[in-house]
């Protein structure tokens, strides 16, 4: 520190800023070991300026953080373009841009930064997804999760051939998300051969080494269906119960239908509190899947009192999230037109 070594100011103020129990004026320390090294070192100057636009350790100003990062970025600090990368694939205080968040992700990785790979992985994603719009990136994944299946016609297109090949390269070095994405590639046959164990492998390292709830949520839908694996309910419930726990809406779900397959030619069988709860909260979510679900089974009384209007009403939300419900529809409309 006394000889001005530039890593000095970097590493004090990353000791203070990221003890378990920081303080306040931990937090105010360690912004003035990055704003005293800011002349010395471009990454110093953009965590000071990152810090800004967050209030943490001095006064909050986005405006003025951002152009420091800006600065930092002209003189070849890697993470001030990482923290560009994330603006602008967010859209925080400017309008989402996933050109300019892929751009700056390579600005970052070309300089060494490879947790940039994730946000130029997920920029790639959101760009191929959004059909040409760019949204923040939260938005393109609550609108995946409202999905029963990964929209495998998108993946035949140029969009997503770039992401995949480029999760590929991301994978050597352990990137989050990489995983994910290779798995989405051998699920859908883009550009290789449709691999449905290959898929497993890559979803369930990404799930477990790096605790992707997205990852997980594939998994349990490719053994609640059965579609290249025999069924398997109990895989189901084991990659949701933990993340439908903390409140994931689209693990609720899963975990819910798990019990519902089962039990569906049962007589007498009887849904769990649990699962109805999740399903009921799944569907709050806006999870057309959910919504159809528990429409059906208000519509049929057979674990719940039998209640045509909340079906009704639940058929018609499912049908907005795009579930093909015309026909359940219009009999609850004849069963809600009797009750009346």
């Amino acid at each position: 520190f006394p000889s001005h070594d530039r890593r000095a100011f970097l590493w004090l103020g990353f000791y203070y800023l990221l003890l378990p129990k920081a303080s306040e004026k931990d937090r105010v320390l360690a912004y003035n070991f990055f704003e005293e090294g800011k002349d010395l070192s471009p990454d110093c100057m953009a965590v000071m300026g990152w810090l800004k636009t967050q209030g943490i350790g001095t006064r909050q100003d986005e405006k003025e953080g951002w152009r420091v990062i800006q600065e930092a970025s002209e003189k070849g600090s890697a993470y001030a373009f990482n923290r560009l990368a994330l603006r602008y694939l967010g859209g925080h205080g400017v309008p989402a841009d996933y050109a300019k968040a892929i751009e700056y992700a390579e600005q970052a990785i070309a300089l060494g930064d490879e947790f940039a790979m994730t946000e130029k992985l997920l920029a790639l994603q959101a760009d191929f997804v959004s059909n040409g719009t760019n949204k923040p990136i939260n938005e393109v994944i609550e609108e995946i999760g409202r999905k029963k299946d990964f929209e495998l016609v998108d993946l035949s297109k140029e969009k997503a051939t770039r992401l995949f090949e480029f999760a590929l390269y991301a994978s050597q070095f352990e990137a989050p998300f990489a995983d994910h994405f290779r798995a989405i590639q051998y699920l859908g046959g883009v550009g290789t051969e449709r691999d449905i164990g290959k898929a497993i492998f890559h979803f369930t390292k990404s799930a477990q080494m790096f605790g992707l709830e997205v990852s997980a949520v594939e998994l349990a839908k490719i053994y609640l269906l059965g579609k290249d694996v025999p069924a398997d309910y109990e895989k189901t419930r084991f990659w949701t119960q933990e993340i439908a726990e903390k409140g994931n809406p689209g693990a609720k779900l899963y975990y819910a239908w798990a019990e519902i397959m089962p039990k569906n030619d049962i007589p007498g069988s009887r849904l769990s509190e649990k699962s109805l709860s999740y399903l009921r909260d799944a569907a709050e979510a806006d999870i057309g899947y959910a919504q159809w679900l528990l429409a059906d089974i208000y519509l049929t009384g057979g674990w719940v009192p039998k209640n045509a209007k909340k079906a009704v009403m639940l058929y018609e939300s499912a049908l907005r999230n795009g579930c093909p419900v015309e026909d359940e529809l219009t009999k609850a409309k004849v069963e809600l037109a009797k009750e009346n």
